[in-house]
């Protein structure tokens, strides 16, 4: 069976049939595809679909009916007795003067307190909406205080780690450096010990020497252990 793809708003449809294609109330400007075509096409310019638009009705035309003519009133003149009346009126009168006055001043009181209280809601107004922005502009502030205390706690956690890292690195070294400086100890009280225990084929003055010389590389090498162990034991309280 023979398969129908349709344009609609811009998206490929699903395979359709023909009967399925009726259902669809496509047009004559509708685009169309099937096996064999190779663009998208007219609805209107596909032989096989021309029996869908047959079976569509033309639309309704709708019948304007003719404007009614409007007929002018006739105006009929009053008669003169009835102008001179209308002239006597009660506002021409002392009271109807009185009374316009009376309405004249309470139409600008009233006036008068509708313009206060328009620009006190207007005062009111504005005094809200400047304690919202300044709220809005606090809020902002607040948020950008939190982020940079942020950003500062992990910077300096950052550099606290890197501190302890080279601390570390120092404690290693200096204890590599501790271990040779105590076999050196151990080597110069071995030579304090050659050197103050043998005689032979060396004069006294000879002897003495060495053993001075023994006894300040077994100083030297003393006070270095104590130096690294001093320097050793403040960089393990420090972390």
């Amino acid at each position: 069976m023979k398969k129908y793809y349709i344009e609609i708003n811009g998206q490929q449809s699903e395979p359709l049939s023909l009967e399925e294609l009726k259902k669809q109330k496509i047009t004559k400007e509708t685009l169309v595809w099937f096996e064999g075509q190779d663009d998208w096409i007219k609805a209107g310019n596909i032989q096989e679909l021309e029996v869908i638009f047959k079976s569509i009705p033309p639309p309704i035309k709708k019948v304007t009916p003719p404007p009614v003519p409007i007929m002018k009133e006739q105006v009929v003149p009053a008669p003169q007795y009835m102008h001179e009346k209308e002239n006597k009126s009660f506002f021409s009168t002392v009271q109807g003067k009185i009374l316009m006055g009376i309405a004249a001043v309470g139409v600008v009181v009233v006036l008068l307190f509708s313009f206060t209280d328009k620009s006190h809601l207007e005062v009111q107004t504005q005094t809200e909406l400047n304690t919202e922005q300044l709220q809005q502009q606090q809020q902002l502030l607040d948020e950008q205080n939190a982020k940079i205390a942020e950003q500062q706690r992990i910077e300096a956690e950052r550099q606290e780690r890197e501190r302890k890292a080279a601390i570390r690195q120092q404690i290693q070294e200096i204890s590599e450096q501790l271990n040779i400086a105590y076999q050196n100890v151990e080597k110069a009280k071995q030579g304090l010990n050659d050197a103050s225990a043998f005689q032979l084929l060396r004069s006294k003055s000879e002897r003495n020497q060495q053993i001075n010389e023994a006894t300040d590389a077994l100083n030297s090498w003393t006070n270095e252990v104590q130096r690294l162990e001093g320097e050793l034991n403040t960089l393990n309280k420090s972390l």
